[in-house]
């Protein structure tokens, strides 16, 4: 029976680590408020509100590659109707709440590289920017349950230029990754840690896991038909375009 036992064992291991090779993670996003952002001074707050109480990101994964996007469904397209009616001046009216979550756009992370897509802003055409993956995270002793997986947390001093005082302000933000998924993914941009993140808190925002699903998934290919800059050279192209614009 032992025997018997151990060979069911061997023979299931495989088939449950394998399953675990890809699969999708759903996120929300939910608006915070604290000292440091007070709500009642946020611009566009209730576009913004409506954004994350309408909207979901997913992540889809494989052991080698992880693409995150927005979810494109009814509510989103229920939103983007709305933005459009409520602002009809403004083309990309849900510029404002998707950037609020600093999403520009689809990430793929690959290679300890993040590859986001910028759709075409202002004075840079559709292009994706390439990064590394942060690496000076501190782990830290403390730890969460999320969807049944325990997460620990690490933190990661940065800081954001908020757009309301003028002004960069120096911030801790923290996430929470699962080694029970150990792919170093997360929502957005936010990796480059010994799991998958299923929690962010950053000072605007959190994006918060609601759904684990192994299964088999296709990611969608990086496109090759257009230009890809580091962060310097999107910022150079940025500029070139300003200064064109204005002569």
């Amino acid at each position: 029976m032992l025997y018997r036992n151990l060979l069911l064992i061997l023979f299931i291991l495989p088939l449950l680590l394998s399953s675990q090779e890809s699969g999708e993670v759903i996120y929300s996003v939910v608006v915070k408020e604290n000292d440091t952002i007070p709500k009642s001074d946020l611009k566009w707050q209730s576009s913004v509100q409506l954004f994350a109480d309408t909207v979901n990101f997913k992540l889809l994964y494989t052991s080698e590659i992880a693409y995150f996007e927005v979810i494109q469904d009814k509510n989103y397209e229920n939103v983007i109707q709305f933005f459009q009616e409520k602002h009809p001046r403004i083309k990309y009216a849900t510029y404002q709440p998707e950037s609020y979550f600093y999403y520009v756009g689809p990430t793929w992370q690959l290679a300890n590289f993040n590859y986001r897509y910028h759709t075409k802003r202002m004075f840079v055409d559709d292009c994706i920017v390439k990064k590394e993956m942060e690496t000076k995270w501190t782990i830290t002793n403390e730890e969460m349950e999320i969807l049944g997986y325990t997460c620990k947390k690490a933190e990661l001093k940065t800081s954001f230029f908020d757009a309301d005082r003028l002004m960069h302000q120096d911030v801790v933000v923290s996430a929470w990754f699962t080694e029970d998924i150990p792919y170093s993914y997360g929502p957005n941009y936010i990796n480059g840690l010994p799991g998958i993140v299923l929690k962010y808190e950053n000072v605007y925002y959190d994006y918060i896991a609601s759904s684990v699903e192994f299964k088999e998934i296709s990611v969608p290919i990086l496109p090759k038909t257009i230009s890809i800059f580091t962060p310097e050279e999107y910022r150079e192209q940025w500029e070139n375009g300003k200064d064109n614009f204005k002569n």
